[in-house]
Formats: structure tokens, C-alpha cells, sequence
């Protein structure tokens, strides 16, 4: 892009070698001077000499074409190791039955956080397992890649502009999990069926956060999902 610098940087702001991952920074006249009335937010994402800070990682060839891996907050941190979504979403992808992916991380105990992945079939094909999915990249993918835990949906939570839900819920894992018992699974962890009440409003993070953590379980809850004491427990004290 004409006017612009580009660099892939390390976390103290040194350009990395050819071939090797970092964050893209980015300085020109197109680039933004700051964000208005907000020096805190600015000082994050600009340097002193007017680099910005893109949050995107990726690696540039002698060429100078950048190839993207993904989106730093996004980034799954398992057992230590830096996993990026997106190479784990075009692996799903390329099997015949998938029709679109989306990969996040879940808490857990042992590795700290675990790969999820949910999953878009394609109409009309054979039934697929989470074990075939798992099968299908243990030649494409390091084994601690692959998805430990897959559901198939028909859609991904999507806000009114029909974004995938991901940037909002990554800072609330716990909440993350258990949306997902809730809205796709409809069953507590345990298998038990559940009932179902009315939620009000429409859903949003705060909507949600607001009609689920209360403080006791003796007040009336209205919902669309369903509730269980074990997720109350495990998710009322964000609140």
C-alpha cells in the first residue's frame, strides 16, 4: 500500500527474521493518529513514533508478502504452546462434510486451555462424529491441534451483524462453556434433560449475565436455555 510501512515485530517492537511469526505494525498517513478523547487507549495501540499495534500476527517472505496466522487475542495457549484458530479452521474445512468451522479455546484444568471447535455441515451429506473429525487432521495437524472437544450446530452465535460471538466471549470463558450447554447441547453436563423457561430481552452479553447470575436459586429465573444448579455454581461468582 502506497504510503504505508509495514513490519512484523516481536513483543519488545524488533522485526523478526524472514519466515518467522510476529505482530504486523503499520505507520503512514492512512493510519489513524488516535483514538479521540482517549490518550490510555491511544498509548495501547500507537508507539511514541507512530506505529500501530494491529493485534495481528503474521510472517513476511523475502518478497515482502505477509501471510496472516491470526489474531493475537485469539491466540489458544495450550500446555504453553501458542495455537492460531484459523490454521486449525482451514484444516476442518478442507473435509468433504464441513461446510464452515469456528475454533476457540476452553478452560482446562490440566493444559490451562483446551481446543474447541464448532461445526457447520454441509446439507444433505452422511452423518458425521466428532471422531471422524479427529481422524480427518491427525495427518494435517500436531496432535495437541486437534479439537478435544467438537459440537456440530446449524449456526454460530452471531450478533445482530452477524459476527461470531468469539471476540465478546473470549474474555469470559467460563460463560463460553456454559452457553454452550445451554444453547446447543440443552442438557446439563451430566446428561440430565432440563426445563426450560423464558429469557427476556434480547440476547446480548449483559442480557445474558444479568437474568443468569442471581443471588440465590430460590428467585425466579426466566429463560429460552435451560439452567442447571452446577453451572449457576460454576458461573455465579463473575458476577
Amino acid at each position: 500500500m502506497q504510503g504505508v510501512e509495514i513490519k512484523v515485530v516481536d513483543r519488545q517492537g524488533q522485526v523478526v527474521p524472514i519466515g518467522q511469526q510476529g505482530e504486523i505494525w503499520a505507520r503512514g498517513y492512512p493510519i489513524m493518529r488516535g483514538y479521540y478523547g482517549d490518550a490510555e487507549k491511544t498509548a495501547e495501540s500507537l508507539t511514541p513514533s507512530g506505529w500501530l499495534r494491529t493485534g495481528d500476527v503474521a510472517e513476511m517472505d523475502e518478497d515482502g508478502y505477509l501471510y496472516f496466522i491470526g489474531r493475537q487475542k485469539e491466540i489458544i495457549i495450550r500446555g504453553g504452546v501458542n495455537i492460531y484458530p484459523i490454521e486449525i479452521e482451514n484444516a476442518i474445512i478442507e473435509h468433504p462434510s464441513v461446510a464452515q468451522a469456528q475454533v476457540f479455546s476452553v478452560p482446562d484444568k490440566r493444559y490451562g486451555e483446551e481446543v474447541c471447535a464448532w461445526i457447520i455441515l454441509k446439507p444433505n451429506v452422511p452423518k458425521c462424529r466428532a471422531e471422524d473429525i479427529q481422524n480427518f487432521l491427525k495427518d494435517k495437524l500436531a496432535f495437541f491441534k486437534i479439537p478435544k472437544h467438537i459440537r456440530f450446530v446449524d449456526k454460530f452465535i452471531t450478533t445482530p451483524t452477524v459476527d461470531f460471538l468469539l471476540n465478546t466471549l473470549i474474555d469470559y470463558p467460563q460463560l463460553l462453556l456454559t452457553y454452550i450447554w445451554h444453547l446447543i447441547l440443552c442438557i446439563d453436563p451430566d446428561g440430565t434433560r432440563l426445563n426450560d423457561g423464558w429469557f427476556s430481552g434480547p440476547f446480548t452479553i449483559r442480557n445474558y449475565a444479568r437474568n443468569f447470575y442471581r443471588p440465590s436459586m430460590g428467585e425466579q429465573v426466566e429463560w429460552t436455555f435451560p439452567i442447571t444448579y452446577k453451572n449457576y455454581i460454576m458461573c455465579r461468582d463473575l458476577s
